[in-house]
């Protein structure tokens, strides 16, 4: 009987000192589909010494159950290993059943006995068709025929342009290299007739443009004999793309033609050129240089090619130039509709994920602020940009914090957003700033309102900021007179060394400031700058709209604002 009574006794002041530290358990109970795991440990987001590394154990059949106490709402982790895990949130009292897949621990089959866990499988269902979206999206767009198509014909198209466009660029070369030929050949010829007395000039130097010109028509003798490769294109042609096949067939053909004109107009020519290098080299390699009569049957021989051919392949030149030119404006059509197509096609889907996509944040959005005392809450805020969303962060971590004013999470937080509050950043108006030029003017960074300004914090001491220098330079003489300017503020402490900087560099923008102050600048403190160079782009409204851009960074972004 006593036994019984003290066992009572114990059991009663267990519970009481439970109720007295306000912490009332959490049972849950739950099964895992898939599972190769035998056990997964516990830990609090808010360090809960009660919950943290409890090992819980998870049977053959995929059944685990756990008791901890807690004093408030948590975050509990479920680590399975270090790349797979689940997170619950929970408040004191829960009796939960939860029912999971180790394939996906983002969902939640099914849940029981918790508001907070019903609410994360609301949310999470959410997030899922998000993530689901974007999946159908791109497996459409990888499966759509037209981009297929245009993607396919693009890719044959593309370096098949290019590589004919290395033979336009060896014709071209003979071409001038024949004119150049013909040049030389006048200078040392009277009436047709070889100047015996030049023959060593002549030989001399025509040898580097014969030397030059071999190679090249070797190279586009060998393509159209050997190596031309044909344009394979898509086989299925889909609906609506003829005009578009009709373009390549066009360009193949006019190709096609040019081909014909090298292989009818220069072939020959080609013939000569060989021979002629194989003689000379004979004359070089065997000695032959002394033998005059050798050397005036070369020079003879080529001054007899060169005045047969070199009108042929002028008239050639004009005419194929004019091809070439026809067949670029055609290429220029099928690569850019091509690209335009797929662009086109990659909008509209673009267009529809938004608009799905707006619908399903909204949803979010709206059941978060509907549960925003929630603590479990806190696990989805993060999908919304905190920059772009600063408004709701804060409704929701403000709810939060009435609620749990000691939760570690919360309170993090809280803490984010007073920072938040006081800092510059994208999106807010820049803080006035006010003080003396050189001469000992006020200059304020308001009166610059209506221009796009750069506020650039540097000292003469800084070596990155000199080094930046003729970057800013740049950008300034390049954009001054469509609406740009610079506001520098310096945190040098030496008036002198100040204007010594402004003159080397060139800094030539009237807007110099400096309180003379080091990195007690009332300005960097006003900015929060604790590192140079630092700028900040602001707009005609006096707003924020970029920080830290340099270099040819900051040249882009002005001609997207600005234009080239």
């Amino acid at each position: 009987m006593k036994r019984v009574i003290i066992l009572a006794i114990i059991y009663f002041c267990c519970f009481n000192f439970t109720i007295l530290l306000g912490q009332k358990p959490v049972v849950v109970t739950g099964i895992i589909k898939n599972s190769n795991y035998d056990k997964f440990e516990l830990s609090s987001a808010s360090q809960d010494e009660a919950v943290k590394n409890q090992t819980v154990t998870i049977d053959k059949n995929g059944k685990f159950s756990f008791t901890i106490p807690l004093k408030q709402a948590d975050i509990v982790h479920f680590g399975f290993d270090k790349d797979h895990y689940f997170v619950g949130a929970f408040e004191p009292g829960d009796k939960v059943f939860l029912a999971l897949d180790a394939d996906n621990f983002s969902t939640i089959d099914s849940v029981s006995g918790s508001k907070s866990m019903s609410l994360v499988k609301e949310i999470s269902q959410l997030v899922g068709q998000s993530t689901s979206l974007i999946s159908n999206i791109n497996q459409q767009l990888q499966q759509n025929q037209e981009i297929i198509y245009y993607n396919s014909a693009y890719n044959a198209f593309n370096p098949y342009q290019q590589i004919n466009k290395e033979v336009d660029n060896n014709v071209s070369r003979i071409v001038n290299t024949t004119d150049h030929l013909e040049k030389q050949v006048k200078k040392y010829t009277k009436e047709g007739k070889l100047m015996k007395k030049k023959v060593d000039s002549l030989i001399l130097l025509t040898a580097n443009d014969l030397k030059n010109i071999l190679p090249v028509c070797k190279s586009v003798k060998s393509f159209l004999s050997n190596i031309k490769t044909p344009l394979v294109m898509p086989l299925e042609r889909i609906q609506g793309t003829e005009p578009f096949r009709k373009n390549v067939d066009d360009y193949v053909a006019l190709l096609d033609q040019r081909h014909q004109l090298i292989d009818g107009m220069l072939m020959q020519y080609f013939e000569e050129i060989e021979h002629l290098s194989e003689v000379r080299d004979n004359l070089m390699f065997n000695g032959l240089m002394g033998d005059n009569k050798a050397k005036i049957q070369f020079a003879n021989n080529l001054i007899a090619v060169v005045s047969q051919y070199a009108p042929l392949v002028r008239e050639f030149g004009q005419e194929y130039l004019l091809k070439v030119q026809v067949n670029e404006t055609i290429a220029k059509v099928i690569t850019d509709e091509a690209q335009q197509k797929i662009q086109s096609i990659i909008a509209s889907f673009q267009h529809r994920y938004d608009q799905e996509s707006v619908q399903i944040n909204e949803t979010t959005k709206n059941l978060i602020l509907q549960n925003k005392e929630n603590l479990s809450v806190v696990m989805f805020i993060d999908i919304f940009n905190f920059d772009n969303n600063t408004e709701f962060h804060k409704e929701v971590i403000d709810a939060l914090f009435l609620k749990y004013p000691d939760n570690a999470i919360v309170k993090e937080r809280k803490q984010k957003l007073k920072l938040f509050a006081t800092e510059v950043r994208v999106g807010s108006i820049a803080p006035e700033l006010a003080y003396e030029s050189p001469d000992g003017t006020i200059l304020k960074l308001s009166d610059l309102r209506g221009k796009y300004v750069l506020i650039d914090f540097w000292a003469s001491w800084c070596g990155p900021c000199r080094k930046e220098n003729p970057n800013l330079v740049a950008a300034y003489h390049q954009f001054k007179d469509k609406g740009f300017d610079v506001f520098s503020v310096s945190l040098d402490r030496d008036k002198n060394g100040w204007l010594r900087a402004i003159d080397a560099d060139k800094l030539v923008w009237k807007n110099h400031v400096s309180d003379l102050q080091y990195w007690n600048s009332q300005g960097a403190k006003l900015y929060n700058v604790s590192a140079i160079p630092a700028t900040f782009l602001v707009d005609p409204d006096g707003k924020i709209i970029a920080k830290d851009l340099r270099g040819e960074e900051l040249k882009r972004k002005l001609q997207q604002l600005l234009g080239k």
